[in-house]
Order: C-alpha cells, then structure tokens, then sequence
C-alpha cells in the first residue's frame, strides 16, 4: 500500500506541475492577444490621424508600438511620401524605425522592412536630384559606403538615375550626371589603398564610363560621344584597310575599311541565379549598344565567355588580328585560313567548337535591331516576348566570332543572358564595322 500510495503521490504531484505550467502557457497567450490587440488599436489611431492630416498626434502614438513599430513608422513615411516631403520621411526612420545596415539587408530581423522604405525614400531623392543624399539609401555589399567592393552597387545607383533622367528626357543632365559622378570609382576603385583585382578591374574608372555611357545611349536611342577618357591603342575611329591581293600582289575585289565599335573591350558580368538572388540585384542580363556609322555593310564581333573573371592576352586584339594575313590551307577537306604569324585560327576554331559540358561558359546572346525592344530588354522584360533578330541570335552560345549585315541601321544592340544557377559568367565583346574603301 505505501508503493501506491506513493505512486499516487508522484501523480498528483506532477499532475499539479503540469497545471501550473498550463497556467503559465496560456497566461502568456493571453498577454500576447491582449498586447498584439492593443497595437492593433494604436496602429488604427494613426490611420485615424494621417486621414485627418494630424502628423503630429500620429507620431507621438508610435512610442505606444513595440511589435508593430515599423508599421507604423511605415504609414507615417508614406504620409510624408505623398506629400513630397522627403525630410519628414528621413526623420521619423531615423528617430522611429527598427532598422539595420544597408549591407545587412538579408540576415537582419528589419531587413525587409529597411530595404523596402529607403528604397522609397531613395526614389523620393533622385525625383528631387537629390543625388548623393540618394545614394545614402542605397543598398551596399560593405559596410563602408566609399570602399572599392561597393562599386558594383555604385554602378547601380548611377544607372538608376540615368534611366531617370532620360524618363524625364534630360539626356544633357544625364551626362553631367556621368561625367561628375563616375569619378567615385577613380577616387575609390582605381586608387585604392590596395589595387583593384579580379572581378573588381570592372569598376575601374576607364572600364566603366563606356558602359554608363551604353546604358544612356540605350534609353535615349541616339549616339554618345565619350570625350572623357583617353584609350591606350584601342581607339575607336582607327581604321584598318583589308585587300585581297593574287600571288604577284595586285588588289583583286572590293576593298573594306574596319574601324574598332568601342573605345576598349565591352567587358559584361552576369551574375549567378544564386548570386543574383543573394544580393538582390537583378545582374543576370545586360546588354551593349554599337553604333553602326553611315555606310556600314557589315559588323564583325568577336565574343569571348568565360566562368573566370581574369582578363586574358587575346583580350583586345580582334582589331589588330584582323589585319594578318592569311593563306587558305585545307583541314578535313574544307577550306579555312590559317594565320602567317603562327598562332593562326585552326586552334581556335576547334576550341570554340567543342561540344558544351557543365563547366564550360554559355549564355544567351540576342540582337536587337530596336531600340524600343533593347530598353524592354533591359528594364527586366523576357527576350521570348520581345522581337529580336533570330538569325543572329544564339541561345546558349559559348565564345565565338560572327558577322551580322547592318545596311540600313544606325544601331544595334548585343544583349546578354546567364540562365545558369550556379556559376557567373564574364564576357568580352569586341566589334569591327565594316565599310566599302
């Protein structure tokens, strides 16, 4: 009888434990109701209030708000917002808002939060030309808003005012805006305490004011002159004459001019789905613009991809390559040239047409004949609802030389497109156009 009375005991002893805990559990239930309804409540008195247009009595509510802080901080900077007042906006953040570091966006509790609404204080400031405070909202890879890393979301920032700009059709301010502001990556790119490596070369000041540029004479549809920097022996406007000659060394045929499209390599990163999903940056595609000068037949590209972001010493030369000489040698009963310098094309014809395996590099390459389609293109719309140039496109293409007849144009566009998952991809175009001597 003892052994049951004690087994009693314990049960009952337990059985009391277990009602003190469910005491507790629904205590806290009961409070976590009773405290997310009375937020609820605050947060409909500041509703209340900004439809009367009482600001003031809706800020001195948020003091009242713990879980709910930011939604209500949220209503108040939209209120601001609408009302063009972009200071109001900056300050109830700053002094009111839960929110992190603009590089902390996907690991903090108020990521979300803090990219949505300095995203639209951001906007808000680029509307007023507001440039540099704009840039204080911008999202960044580093801590350090001036380090090199962050070039790449620089070069964002200054695309999205372009694009602006040119929306609000003031091409002009946006290549002041250019000329001014690309100065950021000389200042912290280029003479950086450790010098720019890698992917980062990119960013350098000559490498990418051609491509701010590109992106500006995409949304305007006409041609930009780049008088800002100096090329070193790829310059555009240098021409090549090509002549077929007979073996006593008299001209036979038609004689060409071929000039250089770009001051230097277009040089293209697209990012990785993984990449691109983790810096939330819509990097996967991108596209180049070449000006096709008045009597133009044809344009000669060289393009290069690779998974590797290392510059090669091929990088460069399309232009002076072209002006070797050839003999015509036969390899497996067609006939292909072969170079007099030795390095020739045989190795780089059976190399760029090795059947695609995982590691090798591939993309999408369309052509656009449209500037209209180009700026669709580039605004985020899929390649499969726009009119591109099917001829000349190539889904899936690894590195390779091609011609394209532009008789007629003034401009066509290169665009650019990673699928892949799991590895980035870098490119390099080269452009020749082709005229009658």
């Amino acid at each position: 009888m003892k052994k049951n009375n004690l087994s009693y005991n314990n049960t009952l002893s337990i059985s009391k434990k277990g009602i003190i805990a469910l005491v507790v559990i629904v205590g806290f239930s009961v409070w976590g109701v009773v405290s997310c309804t009375n937020e609820d409540k605050v947060i409909n008195k500041i509703d209340d209030h900004l439809a009367n247009r009482d600001i003031r009595k809706a800020e001195q509510l948020l003091d009242k708000l713990d879980d709910q802080r930011n939604n209500g901080v949220g209503l108040i900077v939209d209120y601001y917002l609408a009302a063009d007042s972009v200071e109001g906006a900056m300050k109830i953040i700053s002094k009111k808002g839960y929110t992190c570091s603009r590089n902390d966006y996907d690991r903090s509790t108020y990521g979300s939060f803090t990219r949505e609404y300095y995203g639209k204080i951001y906007n808000a400031l680029i509307k007023q030309q507001r440039y540099e405070e704009a840039w204080n909202y911008h999202a960044l890879d580093y801590d350090d808003p001036e380090y090199k890393g962050n070039a790449s979301q620089y070069y964002a920032f200054m695309v999205d005012v372009i694009k602006h700009l040119c929306k609000e059709n003031k091409a002009d301010e946006a290549t002041d805006f250019i000329k001014t502001y690309a100065l950021w990556f000389d200042t912290n790119v280029d003479k950086a305490k450790f010098a720019p490596e890698g992917d980062e070369l990119r960013y350098c000041y000559r490498a990418i004011l051609p491509d701010l540029y590109n992106v500006l004479q995409i949304q305007t549809g006409e041609s930009v002159a780049i008088t800002d920097i100096q090329s070193n022996g790829y310059s555009a406007g240098r021409e090549l004459v090509v002549e077929q000659m007979d073996d006593n060394g008299n001209r036979v045929g038609q004689a060409y001019v071929l000039r250089p499209a770009f001051l230097e390599p277009r040089r293209v990163t697209l990012l990785s789905g993984l990449k691109s999903a983790v810096s939330g940056t819509a990097g996967r595609a991108s596209i180049a613009a070449v000006d096709i000068p008045a009597g133009t037949s044809h344009i000669l590209y060289k393009l290069r991809i690779s998974t590797s972001e290392q510059t090669r010493s091929v990088d460069g030369k399309f232009h002076n390559d072209l002006s070797t000489s050839y003999h015509r040698v036969k390899m497996l009963g067609l006939p292909v040239w072969e170079s007099t310098k030795g390095a020739g094309i045989i190795s780089s014809l059976l190399d760029d047409n090795r059947p695609i395996t995982e590691q090798d590099a591939f993309c999408n390459m369309y052509v656009f004949r449209s500037s209209a389609e180009a700026k669709k293109f580039q605004d985020g719309t899929p390649a499969k609802s726009l009119k591109y140039d099917v001829n000349n496109s190539i889904i899936g293409t690894q590195s390779i030389n091609g011609i394209i007849k532009t008789s007629g144009l003034n401009k066509i566009y290169f665009a650019f497109e990673n699928e892949r998952l799991r590895y980035s991809t870098y490119i390099w175009l080269e452009v020749e156009t082709v005229s009658k001597k």
